[in-house]
């Protein structure tokens, strides 16, 4: 054995040798001062900004867009869009779990029975960030109309 080794050292043994982790609080020394050394220098956590709502968008805004978005007639999109929301809603009164590309993955995380309805607290889960602005009604990268589609204009 070698006898240096089991002197201690005045300042006291290092943090690894003594088995102590580098996250323990640091130790005082003799002359009551605490030794800096094994201090993590603090963290400065950055959080995502806070989303600020916009405007609350409401079923006869979100027809407009549905048909200025797809060419559909007005009167022909309305009952699509209410009967897709009413199915929507039931889904989700159920706890159902929903993949809607280009949406998103959609679950309910909390649901709290009130009175006259329920709350739902509902997490969206979206890859490639946020969705793109709208298309354009045309272009030439767009496909043709699929099979069984009318074509308008067609001779």
């Amino acid at each position: 054995m070698n006898d240096s080794s089991e002197t201690p050292d005045p300042k006291g043994p290092p943090a690894a040798a003594a088995g102590r982790r580098p996250s323990d609080p640091p130790l005082p020394r003799d002359d009551g001062t605490v030794s800096t050394d094994s201090i993590v220098p603090p963290v400065t956590v950055v959080s995502p900004e806070p989303v600020v709502a916009g405007a609350t968008v409401k079923k006869p805004e979100l027809i407009d867009r549905v048909v200025a978005q797809s060419g559909v007639k007005k009167r022909d999109a309305k009952p699509v869009v209410e009967a897709m929301l009413g199915v929507l809603g039931e889904m989700l009164s159920d706890g159902r779990e929903m993949q809607v590309p280009p949406l998103g993955k959609l679950m309910v995380g909390k649901r709290k029975e009130v009175s006259g309805g329920e709350v739902l607290n509902l997490r969206l889960r979206r890859t490639g960030g946020a969705a793109p602005g709208p298309k354009s009604q045309s272009g030439p990268d767009e496909k043709g109309p699929e099979p069984g589609d009318d074509a308008e204009g067609a001779d």
